[in-house]
């Protein structure tokens, strides 16, 4: 069983999972960084990879036209990894595919990215209201898009309102929960459905048992492997899992095989890099941390922030943790 461990790893910068702290809620730790670091993955976890001439990067049956905006900002965003390019896509595919709430997910996260909450939240809005429309034809989706909208939501609360926010907090995150489990009792193999609850339960589990117990971290893990889609993201998840587990064989399994997917893309150079350092590696670590600082002009300027400041603390050498310019 995969037994996630309440500790830091040598690597401070963690986009998929929480940072931990005990001092909160006596039944359940929530912390800003959980919240914020949750809501984040969750965005990433729908908005990471799209597979070549694909509309719907998911599903190979029952496909969903997500539009040919959304697609075309997905590919350069998270196939080719340029951040920065996909910028004026994105914002095409949020008018051109208006109805379609993975595109305004889409732009929650650059507005995650950006550090812009009323901007986010407006964007959380739009989820909302596209996600209620498709309960007419797409039940499924609705209810995975009203959790997204939640944890969006809680993310902007919790930026704005610190602790304070906490009991405005508690129902979204339950809400959350609840809405995924409506979708599993729609179609349980179903691999949007099953990405984005693997992920959110790990990242959850990781902080809180009291919300979801380790045999069920266990049964998320196994969907992920079976059930979800792409493959960029389905190793990926399985990857930063055992990261975060502290169990660098498996975990460096997982991550050559998101590779294998998506050779280019930095932050899975980033995640390798990591992971090697779990390991003990630190050449190898200290190669991959050097490939993604190589990448920078195609990142969030924060991002690359914080990956030169682990590298250096990797290396104890600033020389060594050029930025490209």
């Amino acid at each position: 069983m995969v037994k996630l461990k309440r500790q830091l790893y040598p690597c401070p910068q963690r986009p998929w999972a929480p940072m931990l702290d005990q001092s909160i809620l006596k039944n359940m730790t929530l912390t800003p960084k959980l919240i914020t670091r949750v809501a984040g993955a969750v965005l990433l976890s729908l908005t990471l990879a799209l597979p070549l001439h694909a509309k719907d990067p998911f599903r190979s049956t029952k496909a969903r036209a997500i539009g040919n905006e959304t697609s075309a900002a997905f590919t350069t965003l998270f196939r080719d990894g340029d951040y920065r390019s996909a910028l004026p896509q994105i914002d095409r595919a949020m008018k051109a595919n208006s109805n379609e709430p993975l595109a305004h997910t889409m732009g929650a996260l650059v507005a995650f990215f950006q550090q812009d909450m009323n901007t986010m939240r407006q964007r959380g809005t739009s989820i909302k209201q596209t996600a209620q429309a498709l309960q007419r034809t797409d039940k499924l989706r609705s209810h995975i898009y009203l959790a997204v909208a939640d944890l969006v939501e809680a993310s902007y609360l919790f930026k704005t309102e610190g602790i304070s926010g906490v009991p405005k907090i508690l129902p979204l995150i339950q809400n959350v929960l609840n809405e995924l489990r409506t979708a599993n009792s729609i179609d349980p193999e179903d691999p949007e459905l099953n990405l984005l609850r693997g992920l959110i339960d790990i990242l959850i589990s990781s902080v809180s048992s009291s919300l979801i117990p380790a045999n069920d971290v266990e049964t998320s893990l196994t969907r992920l492997r079976q059930f979800s889609a792409p493959d960029y993201l389905r190793w990926g998840g399985v990857a930063v899992a055992y990261r975060d587990a502290r169990q660098p064989a498996p975990a460096l399994e997982a991550i050559d095989k998101a590779l294998a997917v998506a050779p280019q893309n930095p932050m899975l150079h980033y995640f390798k890099g990591q992971i090697h350092w779990i390991q003990g590696n630190i050449p190898e670590a200290k190669r991959f941390y050097q490939m993604t600082l190589s990448r920078a002009p195609q990142l969030p300027t924060q991002f690359i922030k914080d990956v030169q400041t682990e590298c250096i603390r990797l290396t104890g050498k600033a020389e060594e943790c050029p930025v490209s310019q």
